[in-house]
């Protein structure tokens, strides 16, 4: 296990995932790209993707679930304010 992988990735989404609605459930376009962006920030620091899948496995499907949880964070924020 890479604990430094894992602080990269962790620290990456806080700063780059925001909620942005629900797309297609079998359209992982968006994960898929935030995954790229990430391993490439990732590789500038020293960090390589087999680091980061020893501890994710999968960084599109990680990205995926990232991005739904931020989308549930932001639905359930709304329907509180109504």
């Amino acid at each position: 296990m890479s604990e430094r992988g894992m602080l990269f990735v962790e620290e990456w989404l806080s700063n780059n995932i925001q909620a942005a609605g629900y797309g297609p459930a079998d359209d992982q376009s968006q994960a898929a790209t935030y995954a790229e962006d990430c391993l490439a920030a990732a590789a500038k620091k020293g960090i390589t993707k087999n680091e980061i899948e020893e501890d994710y496995g999968d960084l599109v499907d990680h990205m995926s679930g990232a991005i739904e949880d931020a989308n549930d964070a932001e639905t359930k924020t709304l329907v509180k304010s109504n």
